[in-house]
């Protein structure tokens, strides 16, 4: 099941760069701690710790936001990203996520 959402690395990345779109999961863990669970928070102000909204890849960062993430160009970057994913390399498509979502342009 984690693998198909983002992880804890590339959901801080994207929190800390003014990413606030919609999502069902988290990623929660202690500060200063580097082991985080993935959560279904209802109400996710209410959990001590660190948050990271978990976006699932096909379905919320390629489908459902595509377009606020990767611009005119997200048809080309979703189709890779599917085709990474589809190819169990989770890793691969996360980097071309970072290469390529217009919020982390200035962090690569």
């Amino acid at each position: 099941m984690n693998n198909k959402y983002t992880s804890p690395e590339l959901s801080k990345k994207l929190n800390e760069n003014g990413c606030k779109l919609e999502g069902e999961m988290f990623w929660h863990g202690d500060d200063g701690n580097d082991n985080f669970t993935l959560e279904n928070y209802k109400d996710p102000e209410h959990y001590p710790g660190v948050l990271y909204r978990a976006y699932d890849i096909l379905n919320e960062i390629c489908c459902r936001y595509g377009k606020e993430l990767f611009g005119d160009k997200s048809q080309k970057i979703c189709s890779e990203i599917f085709k990474f994913m589809m190819m169990g390399n989770k890793e691969k498509a996360e980097r071309h996520i970072i290469e390529n979502c217009i919020l982390l342009k200035s962090v690569i």
